[in-house]
């Protein structure tokens, strides 16, 4: 088994959808954990569907925060 990750820089106004493709996925797309990191160290991260937005969102992430599923 294989690790991949990536890096990303989102926008600050702009939602940016990210999916995991049936590459990554292979053999393993039961186990499949995303992990999503907040690295900024004053900005939050909002997580949510293709509306999000300050105001409506699934899950907030604040600066150093870890969202894993």
């Amino acid at each position: 088994m294989s690790l991949t990750h990536n890096l990303l820089a989102l926008s600050t106004t702009t939602p940016t959808m990210l999916t995991a493709t049936a590459a990554q996925e292979g053999d393993y797309g039961r186990e499949l954990t995303i992990a999503i990191q907040n690295l900024h160290s004053s900005h939050f991260v909002f997580l949510g569907s293709s509306t999000v937005s300050t105001s409506s969102y699934g899950f907030r992430l604040d600066p150093g925060q870890t969202f894993t599923a």
